[in-house]
C-alpha cells in the first residue's frame, strides 16, 4: 500500500563553494543579502529566481561582475530594482550550469530535492530518497563541490511527508521572512495581550521597527494568501 512506503530523508546545511553565491561570502550582511526563493530545472539548465538587496551602487557593481564571470551562470534572465535609491531591491533571475547543481544530482540519483533553503551563505537541503543507495553518492557529490556542515539521515512513512506539507509550502516565504516570522511568534507579539512590543523586538534584532512591520506583514499576506487559495476548493 502507498501508505507503507518508506522514504529516507538526507538533511544537511552546506555551504556551496563551488557556487556563485560563496563569491560574497565574506561580505556584511548589511551591504549584500541573496534570498533565493524559487528555483527548477529546465532543457537549459536550472533556472534560479532570487531577490537581492545591495547598499550601495559599488556594491551593484560587485554583483553584476560576478553574474557575467562565474562560470555557473550561463545566462542572466534579468536584474532589475523593484524600489528608488539605496539601498536597492531587485529581482534576480538565472540560469545555472547543471554540472553543479544539488537539485539536479537528486534527480539523477533517483531522488527528490524537497526543500532548500539559503541564508547568509549556507544552504539547507531536504531530499527524499525511496531507495539507500542514493545517499552515498549524494553525500560524496555534496563533499566535492563544498562543506557538509551536518548531515543526517531518517526513515519516514508516506503519511509524515504528506503532512509535512498540508498547509506548510514555506517557500512561498524568503528566508528573512521566515525569520521575522519566527521572532515575532517566539517574542509573544501576536499574543493578547502582546507579552512584547515591536519597538524593542525590532532594536534587539537590529533594525528598525518599520523594517521589522514591513517584512512581517510581507510574510503575513503571503501566508494569508496561501490559505484563502486552499479554502477556494473547498
Amino acid at each position: 500500500m502507498e501508505n507503507s512506503l518508506t522514504f529516507y530523508e538526507l538533511t544537511a546545511h552546506y555551504v556551496h563553494e563551488s557556487d556563485w553565491t560563496s563569491k560574497f561570502m565574506d561580505v556584511d550582511k548589511f551591504h549584500l543579502q541573496i534570498s533565493p526563493f524559487n528555483s527548477f530545472l529546465s532543457s537549459e539548465g536550472e533556472v534560479e529566481v532570487s531577490t537581492v538587496r545591495v547598499s550601495s551602487k559599488d556594491v551593484l557593481k560587485t554583483l553584476q561582475k560576478v553574474l557575467r564571470s562565474h562560470w555557473k551562470i550561463k545566462r542572466v534572465l534579468f536584474l532589475y530594482p523593484i524600489n528608488d535609491g539605496y539601498p536597492k531591491i531587485l529581482k534576480l533571475g538565472v540560469i545555472g550550469d547543471l554540472r553543479d547543481t544539488i537539485r539536479a544530482t537528486a534527480y539523477t540519483l533517483g531522488a527528490i530535492a524537497d526543500t532548500s533553503l539559503y541564508y547568509e551563505g549556507k544552504e539547507f537541503w531536504s531530499i527524499l530518497f525511496t531507495q539507500e543507495y542514493g545517499i552515498d553518492g549524494m553525500r560524496r557529490y555534496m563533499e566535492m563541490h563544498g562543506k557538509v556542515l551536518d548531515l543526517n539521515v531518517r526513515k519516514t512513512k508516506m503519511p509524515d511527508i504528506l503532512s509535512k506539507y498540508e498547509f506548510k509550502d514555506f517557500s512561498i516565504l524568503t528566508p528573512r521572512e521566515a525569520e521575522i516570522l519566527k521572532i515575532a511568534y517566539k517574542e509573544g507579539l501576536f499574543e493578547y495581550p502582546k507579552k512584547n512590543n515591536i519597538d524593542n523586538v525590532a532594536r534587539n534584532i537590529g533594525i528598525t521597527k518599520s523594517s521589522f512591520n514591513e517584512i512581517l506583514r510581507k510574510a503575513l499576506k503571503k501566508i494569508l494568501k496561501t490559505v484563502n487559495d486552499s479554502l477556494e476548493d473547498f
